[in-house]
């Protein structure tokens, strides 16, 4: 058996999985589809879709930032280096730990113009390493990111040892545009689908193949 058969069969026992849940949730018989695409009514979760672009986010709330401010694109990355070292190079915001026993005024938030990008794009790292704690330091990241949109981990070598930073990524509404193409997704494809039905509705384009 080939690897595209392979990876053929393997979708297939997802849709039949996420069929089998619709009719046992809702009591409906849901017609097999040919994709997960379309057992999910969005066919831009195939990547038949173009990616979010810029110009689509053209109205963005940059109260926070600065009227002045506009969304930066990020930097590129040396050749040879590993996530950790390109989620460094990025120098995300870190968590602010909440004070207890403080004022609880509005306060001034300042960012940073490297914190106004609108892609980050994590490509690649297949070969030269990924690791959770380089996933789980982007999460962490994202809150600090008010102009943030599209995410791209393609050809990373990500597992369903990954499924919980995965899945994290669905709960940020301001991203709209994930790319998970050409990994080692096995079980995590019918954690998102159920994710995808139950709980998100702001993911514009999604690639899982």
């Amino acid at each position: 058996m080939s690897a595209l058969e392979k990876r053929l069969e393997e979708q297939e026992t997802i849709i039949k999985f996420l069929q089998s849940r619709y009719e046992r949730d809702t009591g409906r018989k849901l017609n097999l589809p040919s994709s997960l695409g379309n057992l999910l009514g969005d066919p831009s979760i195939l990547g038949t879709t173009k990616p979010v672009e810029d110009d689509e986010f053209k109205t963005i709330d940059t109260e926070d930032a600065g009227a002045n401010d506009k969304p930066k694109k990020q930097k590129a990355r040396k050749s040879g280096m590993t996530m950790m070292e390109a989620i460094e190079c990025l120098s995300l915001p870190k968590p602010q730990p909440k004070e207890k026993g403080k004022d609880s005024k509005k306060k001034i938030i300042t960012i940073a113009p490297e914190h106004l990008i609108m892609k980050i794009d994590l490509s690649g790292f297949r070969t030269t390493g990924v690791s959770r704690s380089s996933l789980k330091e982007l999460i962490d990241g994202l809150d600090g990111l008010p102009c943030i949109r599209s995410i791209n981990l393609r050809n990373n070598g990500l597992t369903d040892d990954y499924e919980r930073e995965i899945l994290a990524l669905f709960d940020y509404q301001k991203v709209r545009s994930i790319d998970l193409s050409q990994n080692c997704l096995k079980k995590v494809p019918a954690a998102i689908g159920k994710k995808l039905r139950d709980e998100v509705s702001h993911i514009m384009w999604l690639d899982l193949t």
